[in-house]
């Protein structure tokens, strides 16, 4: 996991924020990138970080901010040339904001 996104989350929640950590947390075959990669999803669906692009993080994209809304984070499963997992997880700020 990238610390510099781990140091911007943080500031953002001190200060107030939320928003959902997404990481890939499974993959096999080819995916466009490899474990532990994050991206922070605002509850404005503005991103930090990158789980691969196109329509992959579209659908986490997607997924996170449905998540943020409902208040309970699940694992995707998506299909690219191989298979790539993304778990989504609420920042405490979010979860309190629910």
């Amino acid at each position: 996991m990238d610390r510099a996104l781990l140091k911007s989350v943080h500031e953002e929640l001190q200060s107030g924020g939320s928003g959902a950590l997404c990481t890939v947390v499974g993959s096999d075959g080819s995916t466009p990138r490899d474990l532990g990669a994050s991206m922070w999803v605002r509850v404005d669906g503005s991103i930090l970080g990158t789980v691969g692009g196109g329509p992959l993080e579209y659908a986490v994209i997607n997924k996170a901010l449905e998540t943020l809304r409902s208040g309970s984070g699940p694992i995707l499963h998506r299909r690219c040339s191989g298979s790539m997992r993304t778990e989504v997880k609420l920042s405490a700020a979010a979860s309190r904001s629910s």
